[in-house]
């Protein structure tokens, strides 16, 4: 995460086939963090309009991208949870 005038700081280390950015691509809202590859990386990356055209195209593809992104966000939200809870310890 970066901020004004202070060196940025890590907040996770991500391994191959990750997914970044769901929660700012599902709420139409600005990234909260930066994403820097320490190396050499292929990245994909899903637009609003790919997306759409998929739900058009090919609905069930789609209803399963949807799904996986669902499950992805309430592993990291329970992750969360867990780690607040075990601060407040």
């Amino acid at each position: 995460m970066e901020f004004p005038n202070k060196p940025p700081v890590r907040l996770e280390t991500m391994k191959s086939g990750q997914v970044i950015g769901e929660l700012g691509f599902y709420l139409g809202q600005k990234r909260t963090a930066a994403v820097v590859a320490d190396e050499p990386s292929i990245v994909y990356l899903l637009s609003a309009r790919s997306l759409a055209k998929m739900e058009k195209k090919s609905p069930e593809v789609a209803s399963y991208f949807h799904q996986l992104i669902i499950q992805l966000m309430a592993a990291r939200t329970t992750h969360l949870i867990r780690t607040v809870a075990a601060l407040e310890k």
